[in-house]
């Protein structure tokens, strides 16, 4: 949708730089198994902008200083 917009705005090297980040996260998911929104969402429930009781589960994804599942 964003990339959507930012094309229809005339903006079209934001719209590119979306898409690729888009294919470098899907990327690192498929090859590395690495989950980027997970990092971000359990480094935001760390850092205490999320409360933990949003997902006690995903929260404690990963161990502290570990990058794998």
């Amino acid at each position: 949708m964003a990339v959507i917009v930012l094309v229809a705005l005339g903006q079209p090297v934001p719209a590119e730089i979306v898409l690729a980040l888009l294919g470098v996260f899907s990327g690192l998911e498929s090859i590395g198994g690495i989950c980027v929104g997970c990092l971000v969402f359990n480094t935001l429930v760390r850092a205490e902008l999320i409360p933990e009781s949003i997902c006690a589960e995903c929260a404690h994804l990963l161990a502290p200083g570990d990058v794998t599942r």
